[in-house]
């Protein structure tokens, strides 16, 4: 079944929708689901390899990128990005699996400059409606990356503005970011496809 055409894209409404994907090293730690081994990466890949081509079916353009903190050779933490989808191309989940997995996994989980580069990317769409949504599995680490609070301040200011911005917790709380009505926390990863439905479904019928 197509969990993502029915409600998930407002009707009558153009809308864009960008998926920030964790690539923090914690994302490949072995997870089990129906009693057999995979990683929370690869729970989050067959969503997102069924959940892209089903919102270009909806009309919605949308595009995915990786993010996380690298450790460059002199020691210095470096914001990493990686575009693993672009607007406006058909969905293609062998291109995207084959593009995710060309990204190594890194340190960290940052997210305001991610967040930043989510607003440009979003506000450059000529659509009616932004939606920025995040699968992590932690929060955002402190220092000069910004801790969780820079984060949370980020993004009530985009939602102001006109992004809506909704955190999928993979096997976390992220409501101290996203706050709890545009967050919600996936223990069972099995469970995570309805999760992510659930979640553009809640932003719709705002906007309903």
């Amino acid at each position: 079944v197509d969990v993502f055409t029915r409600r998930t894209v407002t009707p009558g409404m153009t809308t864009a929708v960008l998926i920030m994907l964790d690539r923090s090293g914690s994302m490949v730690d072995a997870v089990s689901i129906a009693g057999q081994p995979v990683t929370r990466l690869d729970a989050c890949m067959g969503t997102l390899a069924i959940m892209l081509p089903a919102l270009d079916r909806a009309g919605a353009e949308s595009a995915a990128t990786a993010f996380f903190g690298n450790t460059s050779v002199d020691g210095i933490h470096e914001d990493t990005l990686h575009p693993l989808t672009t607007w406006g191309g058909k969905a293609n989940p062998d291109a995207f699996l084959t593009r995710w997995a060309s990204v190594a996994p890194g340190a960290g989980t940052p997210m305001v400059r991610e967040a930043r580069y989510a607003q440009r990317e979003l506000m450059a769409r000529r659509v009616e409606r932004r939606v920025c949504l995040w699968l992590c599995d932690g929060l955002p680490n402190g220092g000069r990356w910004g801790g969780a609070q820079a984060v949370a301040t980020e993004l009530a200011t985009q939602r102001r503005q006109g992004v809506e911005h909704y955190g999928i917790g993979i096997q976390a709380d992220l409501s101290m970011v996203f706050s709890p009505d545009h967050s919600v926390s996936v223990m069972d990863l099995a469970a995570l496809p309805k999760a992510v439905e659930a979640m553009l479904t809640r932003g719709a019928d705002r906007h309903a």
